[in-house]
């Protein structure tokens, strides 16, 4: 083996071991929203969740965000799913302010805190969550 050949496999290993690290980032910040959090850290995870699916290759972000939602921490539903896909996805293309995020995730965070039955899958809250972030991707 060459060295080229040698830093080439160390290069592809380093990017399998940061695909990985930012999937389980991004899987346990998107857990946190779904109310786990305490209120006071939403903000800096917000950011920090911006950085990085605007630092990830699109692809992976929208499979990692897809993947995230699809856990039993996510409690309301397809169409408050889907916004959030469209949204996250908008982060990872950059096309989606992060101060926009921020209310974004404070608007999911509050409809996890909540056992009203307006707040469950198909609920008054989580039709007009979707209405209001159902942006075109």
């Amino acid at each position: 083996e060459t060295f080229p050949s040698r830093l080439q496999i160390v290069g592809s290993l380093v990017d399998e071991i940061l695909a990985k690290v930012r999937r389980g980032l991004l899987t346990s910040i998107i857990s946190g929203m779904c109310g786990i959090f305490p209120r006071e850290v939403l903000d800096p995870a917000s950011a920090l969740l911006y950085v990085v699916l605007s630092m990830s290759p699109v692809e992976e972000a929208e499979a990692s965000t897809v993947m995230a939602l699809q856990q039993e921490h996510f409690r309301v539903g397809n169409e408050a799913r889907n916004a959030a896909l469209i949204i996250f996805a908008s982060c990872a293309r950059g096309t989606y302010p992060m101060t926009s995020l921020l209310d974004f995730t404070a608007d999911l965070w509050q409809l996890h805190q909540t056992d009203d039955t307006g707040a469950v899958a198909g609920g008054d809250e989580v039709i007009r969550f979707a209405r209001k972030y159902q942006i075109q991707p």
